[in-house]
């Protein structure tokens, strides 16, 4: 972080042609939205100029390097939602005709017909799944139970005795976590 942030102040004195303090303390909130919509970036990584920015800004008005933040009009820039493209139903048999490992094969299981995320699916505990069911622990400490199909069900049976860390209770753990 500091490595980055010290890249975006540098290229930022730099390209508005700072040498003191002094050309600091008169810069104004439409120079410094010029300089940002001149960046030949993303909108993410423009955000990401305006955040560390906004920081550098906030420190030098903290400290009363400069009179006032010319930052505080300067607005994140909207960036465009991203269009998740599922894979086919031939893309998924494939997918699944292809992986050996039965851990992989599982987990794969579990996202694709559950519809687990990953966090949810690292905290499964064989105590978990009891009566065909099993308990997600999902996101802000919400439980929910989902019954589980038979081929899911054979795929635990069968894991069960699979090369696992046995004094573990984790579904799938990595040295006992």
């Amino acid at each position: 972080t500091k490595k980055s942030y010290s890249i975006i102040i540098g290229k930022f004195l730099l390209g508005m042609n700072i040498s003191n303090i002094d050309e600091l303390k008169i810069l104004q909130s439409n120079q410094l939205q010029s300089y940002i919509n001149g960046l030949s970036v993303s909108a993410n990584t423009k955000n990401s100029v305006i955040r560390v920015l906004k920081l550098f800004f906030s420190f030098l008005y903290e400290w009363n390097y400069i009179e006032s933040n010319p930052m505080l009009r300067i607005k994140k820039q909207k960036v465009g939602k991203k269009i998740i493209k599922m894979p086919t139903e031939e893309e998924i048999e494939l997918i699944y005709n292809t992986v050996q490992n039965k851990t992989t094969l599982m987990m794969l299981s579990f996202i694709s017909k559950l519809g687990l995320r990953r966090v949810e699916l690292c905290s499964i505990k064989f105590s978990d799944i009891q009566d065909g069911k099993i308990l997600v622990h999902g996101k802000g400490n919400k439980e929910g139970k989902l019954k589980l199909s038979e081929s899911i069900l054979k795929q635990v049976e069968d894991y069960k005795d699979h090369k696992r860390r046995k004094d573990s209770d984790y579904l799938f753990s990595y040295n006992g976590h």
